[in-house]
């Protein structure tokens, strides 16, 4: 298993990840169903998300919001959605973001980091962005701050801090607080001279 998450969707509590095949030459993304006393497995995958046949260093990235498990493979394929019942499927029908590396929940918001963007897929490395408030397939083009755009750095994870999003780039760290009016976050650098070396 590359990948791996707990989830609540709906009534039901399950076990998510990436599983790899035998021979460690593709991968498969599954579910774990748990039946109150025991796990049982059923495999979530036809033709709503690809196989990856690629090496095992492929990361993966989860987050939940609102009964949905929304899954990252690094940036490499669309990002999707999971209720626990139906296929998985992108996440939404639009392009801003397709592609994330990072994702993290922080109160009713979803956060994706290291965005691809637009009709030319645009990779903007320096982006976080989040979804409407309680809606994880729900994207505002506005809703967004580029950390340090100018700085040569990257986006390297994101983590919550109770109510604030942290986001770390290789040679700094910066913090997003609600503000309770459009575009929602206001981000500032909080450690300027030291980051996260690399991605988790």
């Amino acid at each position: 298993v590359l990948g791996l998450v707990e989830a609540r969707l709906g009534s039901s509590n399950i076990l998510c990840g990436v599983l790899s095949t035998a021979n460690l030459a593709a991968q498969q993304f599954g579910a774990f169903t748990y039946s109150g006393t025991s796990w049982s497995f059923a495999e979530k995958m036809p033709a709503g998300f690809p196989n990856f046949a690629c090496p095992i260093t492929r990361r993966f990235s989860f987050a939940t919001l609102n009964d949905l498990l929304i899954i990252s493979d690094f940036g490499t394929s669309a990002l999707k959605k999971f209720d626990g019942s139906a296929d998985v499927a992108d996440l939404w029908a639009g392009n801003t973001p397709s592609k994330a590396k990072y994702l993290c929940t922080v109160r009713d918001f979803l956060f994706a980091a290291y965005t691809t963007e637009g009709a030319g897929a645009d990779v903007f490395p320096y982006r976080i962005r989040w979804s409407d408030a309680g809606l994880p397939d729900t994207w505002t083009n506005t809703s967004y701050w580029d950390l340090g755009r100018k700085d040569g750095d990257i986006c390297m994870g994101l983590a919550p801090l109770q109510d604030l999003i942290v986001a770390f780039k290789r040679n700094s760290i910066w913090v997003g607080a609600y503000t309770n009016q459009p575009p929602w976050y206001y981000f500032d650098t909080v450690v300027p001279d030291k980051g996260c070396i690399a991605p988790f």
